[in-house]
């Protein structure tokens, strides 16, 4: 832009009037001089830049591409965008603005913008957020490039940004990667992104349509949520009125002159400015200025003829608007060529080498050049004729590399990457060899040309010196006259068979008269022009068949013209190879076999060469055995098997093992990368996992094309010590880029190696290399899954079916086939219904607890369910063999617990009880669950946490629990974790008939508990269902567990106990339910479960089902689960719990002791005087208490003041026990007088049966009385003698009470 200087114009003003006018004009002067530029809208942020113009991409101008997990959607789900919608990423099609973090994925939006010409500054401005995985793994990405590019979904996911994926997308030629954007942790500010173009991306989009390009990429390996989303998008241009010129280029550069070209500006112009210069800025004076001047309006070249060789120059142009000039632009050259340079000596190439030429290039061992260039023009020279082919050879040191060729067919001292690069790679490499060919029309004379090799790019560029370990080597290209006679092009090589092949060629350009000649050889050793052909054809023959070849074996071919008169041209350059196939044995015979029921076949077969081997399929399956014979294994139906005869040893490629060190983890469409020189029957690779489970290998070609797939293959926890060994039995051609791949899996945790690697992995014949690890692309920095990889390079016949027949064999059947006893009992007598007299050799498995034999039945006794196999077979004829199973169930007796032991005192009761199971602990072991994996009891972890475990039948009844309602679920944890609770806890409980888990089931369920938050804390938590589940005593049960968490970062460690196989799986995400629930994403296989080895320790509480169940208390026969009893002495009680629907009992016993105390002591008749209390009649006990009734109801205290002719009764009170009463009478001493002792008397005493009472006067009457104070007979006298019966009494002390007139007298009488 030009500047005028306006104090110059003030020191031209003359007079004062006149200072307004000059300042005016000088300021117009000034304004006029400027270049005015305006501003070019190309995206609107407030109309299809802010997706405002409707609810698509399509509505708005933009064209989204994915096809994938996590792909962009316009919406508002984020939130936060400024106008109705924005752009973001989403797992469920808009629903949310989330994406799920296990699923590999690569999304675009894009749209063509057409870019102004003239274009001075390019500005790109947007508002985004995101949070995602810092690190450049999960993030934004932003492109411009060619509108013939599409973009796809596929390409790289992890840290690379430039290379895309994208067929025809090259970084800086036929697009740029603009920027890359990694989220916030907490994304809750909107960040404003502006970009502004690079000159060279202005120079590539200006004046042209390109397409802007947003990209969201996540590698499947964890991050956080939320992904990318954007809005207010705006693109602008500013466009000046003065425009520069366009598309300035140099053209004829040489050592001394240049031509520089350029177009009109779009703004137009009356003509140039220019400035030559070796150094500094236009304007900036004398210093560094070689030319300068102006050049009228439609003269766009100019050129310098006496520059100075090996100088650089920069070329300053800017357009001449009429007083107003556009920016300066300007043009760099050297007139010499460019010498790149490199600092590091760790990469570099060490040969090369040419042939095809007249001569040729052969710098070998040449090292690194110091400064990284070596310039060998003047002494190395390959010489070709127009349209021959130059072929080379490179050996590099250090590493995979980039590697480019150049020749500068202009001889304009540029390497032009589009018309004069002749080779270039596509991926990093080592060592390369290639061809091309000299152009047509190539005038005769001398070229440079130019190698360079790159650590750091695939596509080294010919000057730049930005990377460290590169170098470049120069060489002279000689182009020379065609000669009169030329070989033939194109020639082919094929083998037809084990001994003949074809050779074919195109025609040479000079129409040899004589045909051609050819020449084959075992060696790669190129013919000399004296060599003597291998054969000919005459003129106009374009092919050649040659035979007794020998089989297996590479052959290398050259052809050559034969002009006549002894004029031949060149072999041609480069030899073609071909491979004989293989001469492989044959199998010249087998021999099948039969059996009759079941049993083993001896098959046979022989060959003409090779080892035998036998399969269980015709292509791939399992190497069965090696050898002539071969005995299957026992088989029941008539089966197919395969033989082949093969030539060649067994090899090993790959990493042999992984380090102790090494960590697991299973992603499907992971593995190894190899090579194969030759075809190979890949026979076996090795895996370790540190769990159990199974997996699905496939073998696929380059383009990930499947081949080959083994099906589900049991795999075991072995860790990095033991492997587990993998058939494969697949044979690939020779060829590149083959993988071994997990196709599926279940379970397993494969170990991988990222600490130990030295990629390639080359076998031991050198056949097979393991190149790299394919994760999504491919990389050497892990090696995944798969060790050992064992393969055959030799020559295998066609397999040959070998059918083993079975026959029937007579029939047999046994009187059941399923037993049911009780613990400890044996079975009725097992006996064979039918075939008895067609068998006479029968064998139990297992055979103990088995007793009997054929003819009298056997009986068994196994202490747990188990299924025994019979083997009935004949020891003569046909030797008919076959077998049955039986079923002997042991019926678990019923789990009870009874009243505890117990004391009584005599006369009391006590309530004896049993009840069934009220518990079942299933895991008792301590080992502890991680903090950081699953199962786990209490997940916070993660958003969602969802899980099934299995509990058997089996182990329910051995633990004794046979039916009844689970009714809590108690698991034992000794952390928190992140977080005091979970929410959304659930439980369900199905049945299922699986023991072992490899997916999820999402049927059959019964909702026990929840939705709920559940508060859990170190230690037992027992969850109490809302509804008890009814469990029927015979079928598995599965409990379903979710429950969200804190997505934080640590579980609840949880009790567990390992299991032999899996029997618990687990499924987890950072995804909020309220988005997508878990089922959702396993269904929509978003989520990937893993099963466990791992169960959790669980405490079930449970009520047994006592209807089934009869109760017997002996003694008594009492048929209740509770009785009560009121023994008189000690006594043990037993019960038996029968269940009825088995017959199964148990029992338990109780014994209730019954404590005594007996009656206090003292006279029956106790005489006191009037006046005297109950506490003066004499008594031996402790803790007396009186009673006046027999019946014990009615207490009287001590003080009681005793009545004449009263019985009282007494007890005594030892610990907690009381005794029988004491029965008392009392006779209360009247006045003197009242009663005649003397005369009162009772005879005979002692007495057998009669007593005679007799007084002075009359008796009123009389009483018997026995020592407890019972009344037993009153007699009614009147007179003064009466007789007593006591005849019916037995033996004992008694009292007599004699009433007289008011007064009573008791005397004491012995019955014998």
């Amino acid at each position: 832009m030009k500047i005028i200087t306006i104090s110059s114009c003030f020191r031209a003003v003359k007079t004062v009037t006149m200072n307004n006018i000059f300042y005016l004009l000088c300021l117009f002067a000034f304004l006029f001089g400027q270049n005015a530029i305006g501003q070019t809208v190309l995206i609107n942020p407030s109309a299809e830049g802010g997706f405002e113009n409707g609810s698509t991409f399509e509505a708005n101008g933009w064209t989204p591409v994915g096809d994938v997990t996590n792909t962009w959607t316009v919406g508002s789900a984020p939130g936060w965008f400024t106008g109705s919608a924005g752009a973001y990423v989403s797992n469920d099609t808009g629903t949310s603005w989330a994406y799920t973090n296990n699923a590999i994925s690569r999304a675009s939006f894009y749209r063509d913008v057409a870019f102004p010409a003239g274009s001075e500054s390019i500005t790109l401005n947007f508002d985004w957020r995101a949070n995602g995985n810092d690190g450049n793994w999960d993030n934004l990405l932003v492109y411009v490039m060619d509108t013939s590019i599409v973009p796809s979904n596929v390409g790289p996911t992890t840290t690379n940004t430039t290379t895309t994926g994208w067929p025809g997308y090259t970084n800086g030629t036929t697009g740029y990667f603009l920027l890359q954007r990694n989220g916030t942790s907490v994304p809750t500010e909107t960040t404003n992104v502006n970009y502004t173009f690079s000159a060279a991306q202005i120079a590539y989009v200006a004046g042209s349509t390109k397409r802007l390009v947003f990209v969201w990429k996540n590698d499947g390996s964890g991050g956080a949520n939320p992904p990318a989303a954007v809005d207010n998008i705006s693109l602008s241009a500013l466009v000046p009125t003065c425009t520069v010129p366009l598309n300035l280029s140099t053209n004829s550069l040489t050592f001394n002159s240049v031509n520089l070209e350029w177009n009109e500006p779009v703004s137009g112009s009356i003509g140039f400015e220019y400035e030559l210069r070796t150094s500094g800025a236009p304007e900036s004076g004398a210093t560094g200025l070689v030319s300068n001047g102006n050049l009228a309006d439609g003269v766009l070249t100019t050129d310098f003829q006496t520059l100075t060789e090996n100088t650089n120059y920069t070329f300053y142009l800017r357009s001449n608007c009429g007083g107003e000039f556009s920016s300066w632009i300007s043009v760099s050259f050297l007139t010499g060529y460019c010498v790149p340079s490199s600092t590091s000596a760790l990469s570099y190439i060490n040969n090369f080498s040419t042939t095809g030429g007249s001569t040729n290039i052969s710098n070998l061992g040449s090292g690194y050049t110091t400064g990284g260039y070596q310039d060998n023009y003047d002494t190395a020279t390959v010489s070709q004729y127009e349209t021959g082919i130059v072929n080379f050879s490179t050996a590099i040191v250090g590493g995979t590399v980039g590697t480019s060729i150049w020749v500068d067919w202009n001889n304009d001292l540029v390497f032009d990457n589009a018309t004069e690069r002749v080779f270039v790679t596509t991926a990093f490499g080592g060592n390369q060899s290639g061809s091309f060919e000299i152009p047509a029309g190539t005038q005769l004379g001398d070229y440079r040309m130019r190698v360079r090799i790159d650590f750091n790019a695939i596509a080294p560029d010919a000057c730049a010196s930005t990377n460290t370990r590169t170098e470049a080597e120069d060489y002279k290209l000689t182009v020379i006259e065609t000669p009169s006679c030329l070989p033939p092009s194109n020639v082919t090589a094929e083998a037809n068979s084990p001994f003949t092949a074809t050779i074919n060629w195109a025609a040479s350009i000079t129409e040899p008269s004589e045909g051609y000649q050819y020449y084959y050889s075992t060696e790669n050793t190129a013919p000399l022009a004296g060599t003597t052909p291998s054969g000919e054809v005459g003129a106009g023959i374009l092919n050649a068949e040659i035979d007794e070849l020998e089989s297996s074996t590479t052959y290398f071919v050259w052809v050559r013209s034969n002009c006549g008169s002894d004029t031949f041209s060149d072999w041609t350059s480069d030899s073609v190879s071909f491979k004989t196939e293989c001469n492989p044995p044959v199998i010249t015979e087998t021999t099948p076999g039969s059996v009759c029921g079941q049993g083993t076949v001896d098959l046979s077969a022989t060959a003409s060469a090779g080892t035998i081997k036998w399969y269980n399929a015709e292509i791939g399956g399992e190497l069965l055995a090696t050898g002539g014979t071969f005995t299957t294994p026992t088989i029941t139906e008539t089966t197919s098997f395969w033989v082949e005869s093969a030539t060649g040893s067994t090899e090993s490629a790959g990493k042999p093992a992984p380090p102790a060190s090494a960590t697991g983890t299973s992603i499907a469409n992971w593995g190894i990368v190899f090579n194969a020189t030759d075809d190979v029957d890949l026979q076996s690779v090795s895996v370790y996992s540190t769990a159990a489970g199974t997996l699905n290998i496939k073998v696929t070609d380059s383009n990930l094309v499947e081949l080959y797939s083994t099906g589900n293959i049991n795999i075991t926890a072995g860790g990095t010590t033991t492997p587990n060994v993998v058939p494969l039995n697949f044979t690939v051609p020779a060829g590149t880029g083959y993988r071994i791949l997990v196709k599926a899996f279940s379970g397993v945790n494969l170990i991988r190696d990222s600490t130990t690697l030295s990629f390639p992995y080359v076998g031991s014949d050198g056949v097979v290399s393991v190149t790299s690890s394919e994760w999504g692309g491919t990389t050497t920095g892990t090696y995944y899954y798969f060790y050992d990889v064992k393969y055959s390079t030799g020559c295998a016949s066609e397999r040959t079916e070998v059918i083993a027949t079975v026959t029937t064999a007579p029939d047999f059947s046994l009187s059941s086939d399923n037993l049911a006893i009780c613990p400890g009992e044996t079975s009725e007598a097992l006996i064979i219904e039918i075939g008895d007299e067609d068998y006479d050799t029968y064998v139990w498995s297992p055979s103990a607890n088995v007793t009997g034999d054929g003819q009298n039945g056997w009986v068994f006794n196994p202490s747990e369910t188990t299924i025994y196999t019979l083997t009935a077979s004949q020891s003569a004829g046909a030797l008919c063999e076959t077998t049955t199973e039986l079923t002997v169930t042991v019926n678990p007796e019923p789990v009870i617990t009874v009243s505890d032991d117990t004391s009584i005192c005599a006369g009391e009761s006590s309530t004896l009880s049993a009840t069934l199971l009220e518990t079942v602990v299933l895991g008792t072991d301590t080992t502890l669950t991680s903090a950081t994996t699953q199962p786990t009891a209490f997940c916070n972890r993660w958003d969602q946490y969802w899980n099934q475990t299995i509990y058997t039948a089996a182990e329910l009844q051995a633990a004794g629990f046979s039916a009844g309602s689970i009714n809590a679920i108690t698991y034992e944890i000794t952390t928190i974790g992140s977080g005091t609770n979970v929410t959304n806890f659930s439980i369900r409980i199905g049945t299922t008939t699986e023991t072992t888990v490899s997916s999820f089931a999402t049927s059959g369920f019964t909702t026990v508990y929840g939705p709920a938050t559940y508060e859990h804390a170190i230690g037992l938590n027992t969850i109490t269902f809302d509804t008890p589940y009814v469990w029927d005593g015979v079928s598995n049960i599965i409990i379903d567990v979710r429950q969200d968490g804190a997505d934080s970062t640590n579980n609840a460690i949880t009790y567990y106990t390992a299991t032999a196989q899996p029997m618990t799986i687990s499924a987890i995400t950072s995804t909020d339910s309220a988005v997508t629930t878990l089922q959702d994403l396993v269904s929509a296989a978003s989520v990937t479960p893993s099963t466990s080895l791992q169960r959790l320790n669980v405490v079930f509480d449970v009520t047994g089902d006592a209807s089934a169940i009869e109760w017997l208390w002996t003694p008594g026969n009492l048929t209740t689960s509770s009785i009560d009893v009121t023994p008189t002495q000690t006594t043990t009680y037993t019960v038996r719990a029968t269940n009825t629907t088995t017959g199964c009992f148990t029992e338990e016993i109780v014994e209730v002791t019954v404590n005594t105390v007996a009656a206090p002591t003292g006279n029956a008749f106790q005489t006191l005087s009037e006046g005297q209390t109950l506490a003066d009649l004499v008594v031996n006990g402790e803790n007396l208490t009186w009673y006046s009734d027999d019946n014990l109801q009615n207490e009287i205290p001590s003080t009681t003041v005793a009545e004449d002719n009263t019985t009282y009764f007494v007890t005594q009170t030892v610990g907690e026990c009381t005794s029988e009463a004491l029965a008392i009478t009392v006779e209360v001493t009247l006045s003197t007088g009242d009663f005649n002792l003397v005369s009162l008397k009772a005879y005979p005493n002692p007495t057998s049966d009669f007593v005679t009472v007799s007084y002075s006067n009359d008796i009123t009457n009389v009483s018997v009385i026995n020592m407890l104070g019972q009344t037993l007979m009153t007699k009614n006298v009147n007179a003064n003698t009466t007789q007593i019966d006591m005849t019916s009494l037995p033996a004992g002390n008694y009292f007599i009470k004699v009433t007289v007139e008011g007064a009573v007298k008791t005397i004491k009488i012995v019955k014998n």
